[in-house]
């Protein structure tokens, strides 16, 4: 066990950086078999499932737009600095942010990446 400095960890190396840069993630540790993460990003995220359990999201800065694929329409749910929102499993969402957006999270099992077809609706 032991505790995590968010601060200490934006300044370290990402884990994972997007090809555009746009995007940077950390693993902060595991739990069970998934994993805890913290990301800084802006614009449109891939759309993304876990289909072995409920991912949670945590707005630690700025705001971001979760959209969530539920029946065929995008259900959008507006996530503002220290709000949380938990995705349930199986459920396809991006996140989308137009200025920077710091989250923290945690999600197990595996991740799904997609491009969905966009919905009007």
């Amino acid at each position: 066990m032991r505790s995590h400095d968010l601060s200490a960890a934006l300044k370290r190396t990402a884990d994972w950086v997007s090809e555009n840069g746009d995007a940077e993630f950390w693993i902060l540790d595991t739990i069970d078999d998934g994993r805890v993460w913290m990301g800084r990003f802006k614009g449109v995220s891939p759309w993304t499932c876990h289909p072995d359990a409920d991912a949670l999201i945590h707005q630690l800065e700025g705001e971001a737009t979760i959209v969530v694929r539920v029946a065929d329409t995008n259900q959008k749910h507006l996530l503002k600095s220290g709000q949380l929102f938990v995705v349930r499993q199986h459920l396809w969402y991006r996140i989308e942010s137009n200025g920077l957006s710091l989250q923290y999270g945690t999600n197990r099992g595996e991740t799904l990446h997609s491009e969905l077809p966009e919905k009007t609706h």
